[in-house]
């Protein structure tokens, strides 16, 4: 099987003036023309894939420029999801209805008590205010490994301290920073800001860690009603067969020390410092443990932490903080065009708990192929509803009905990520559509939050979100391309 490669185009509307839109970060499609073949298509024009194949019928909007104009209401994608989690559920139950599970080999899941024995000794968290943390480590790092360097550059006359960029104009997050007089750096939970002339450690600032919330105790929380199916025997008879879908025991889980957060990456302009930092917030096991998980995981979310560099001649601190923003997803790169900063997170959609699971095939007891295709099929017919409206939940998409202020139109279509064959003819083109695709068209959440470095935090401490751009993606993998026009998103 190949590899699954798309591209999503993001105007930058804000600090260019020949930019394609006056809304900032306003989704287009500037990639999908085909410039190697005499295909005249035109893709501006909606196309739809439809199949009949699986065991509900299925009719997505296939990607191109239809797909990026955009929700006007959050219920047209409320619609759109449920037809991809259909496609999905057809995957799962077209690859399930091949491996029957005969009744002698039916096993019952195990009762298992998990109790976890003993923790991490927990650290002593820093202020995460503007104070200096001591820290030998970080200290040692920085001075030792940077003087030579330092003393090197000084050496050679060495004046350029600015990342090493794709894109004149636009600015690359990295691990280090520095504006000539200053560098800084992330090294692990610590933020490491030292003199460039001499290697002096003049601040070491401590990421404070997140708050996990115990894993409750659960018993048996998810129990699905029985599904019963009338078929015909071989003798003409009516025979009800039931579908069993097995719990899970209680599982305990005992409290436990959070793992360190981690500074992933720093921008900055003029006397700005942006800091990203991921937070290991939420359910450490999310997709493990019985305790039901959400759909969108926010284990590993982002914070980001916005920095004034002040003129420290009288004393005081380097470095000042002005504003927390906790946004969802983990991040994946970013990007910032003069004080104009765009960073990309990505969030896994958990399937399993409410898609895969209740319709594995161990769950079905003495089913044939047939048998199993109609009970998977009924249950499916409710659990694709419950999975949707709680995914809408989730993003805060409820009873989001106006569409001039709607949160859905900077989200690109939920679309069927190729080209060509959309028809379900006896050929087998769409087979190979949907076995690339048998995963699902909901795997990852992509979503580009846009903030202006310059402006002065919330009384609340926090900064204001320009936009929030967003994709349904059937990939969780991600590389991202900016230029002064636009961030180019693949995934993988």
């Amino acid at each position: 099987m190949g590899v699954l490669a798309l591209a999503l185009g993001l105007s930058l509307g804000l600090n260019n003036n020949d930019s394609k839109s006056d809304s900032p970060n306003e989704i287009f499609d500037d990639t999908m023309t085909d410039t190697t073949t005499d295909d005249t298509t035109d893709n501006t024009v909606a196309t739809l894939y439809t199949s009949t194949r699986g065991a509900f019928p299925i009719e997505l909007l296939q990607y191109g420029a239809a797909s990026m104009a955009g929700y006007e209401t959050c219920d047209d994608m409320e619609s759109d999801l449920l037809m991809a989690a259909k496609f999905h559920v057809n995957g799962i139950i077209a690859r399930n209805s091949k491996y029957q599970v005969p009744d002698n080999n039916y096993v019952d899941y195990v009762d298992y008590d998990v109790i976890s024995v003993g923790q991490p000794e927990l650290g002593i968290v820093a202020d995460s205010g503007t104070e200096a943390v001591t820290s030998d480590q970080a200290s040692k790092v920085a001075g030792d490994a940077t003087a030579d360097k330092t003393a090197t550059a000084e050496a050679d006359g060495e004046d350029n301290f600015g990342t090493n960029n794709q894109e004149e104009g636009v600015e690359e997050a990295d691990v280090v920073q520095s504006d000539g007089t200053f560098v800084y750096a992330a090294y692990g939970d610590f933020l490491v800001v030292w003199r460039a002339s001499t290697g002096e450690v003049l601040q070491k600032i401590q990421m404070p860690a997140a708050i996990v919330v115990d894993d409750p105790v659960v018993d048996d929380p998810v129990v699905d009603d029985p599904v019963v199916v009338d078929t015909s025997g071989s003798d003409g008879d009516t025979v009800d067969t039931v579908s069993k879908v097995a719990s899970f025991s209680s599982m305990i889980w005992a409290p436990r020390a959070p793992p360190k957060p981690q500074v992933r990456a720093l921008l900055l302009d003029g006397d700005r410092l942006v800091v990203v930092v991921t937070r290991f917030d939420g359910n450490m096991y999310p997709f493990y443990f019985r305790s039901k998980s959400d759909i969108i995981s926010n284990y590993g979310a982002s914070q980001v932490r916005t920095y004034q560099i002040k003129d420290t001649t009288g004393g005081g601190s380097l470095l000042t903080l002005l504003s927390v923003n906790d946004l969802q997803g983990d991040y994946q790169d970013a990007r910032s065009i003069g004080a104009n900063a765009h960073l990309v997170t990505m969030s896994n959609i958990n399937t399993w708990d409410q898609l895969e699971r209740p319709l594995d095939r161990w769950q079905f007891k003495g089913l044939s192929d047939d048998e199993y295709i109609a009970a998977a099929k009924t249950m499916a017919e409710k659990i694709v509803v419950d999975f949707v409206a709680t995914l809408m939940k989730e993003l805060d998409f409820v009873d989001d009905t106006d569409a001039d202020s709607s949160k859905c139109k900077n989200l690109v279509k939920v679309s069927m990520f190729q080209t060509g064959s959309s028809s379900d003819d006896d050929d087998n083109d769409d087979d190979g559509v949907e076995q690339a695709f048998s995963n699902g068209l909901l795997q990852g959440f992509l979503q580009i939050h846009s903030f202006d470095m310059s402006k002065q935090a919330n009384t609340d401490q926090t900064l204001d979100m320009t936009s929030v751009s967003g994709c349904f993606l059937p990939s969780t993998s991600t590389d991202l391309y900016a230029s002064k026009k636009g961030l180019i998103i693949s995934a993988y």
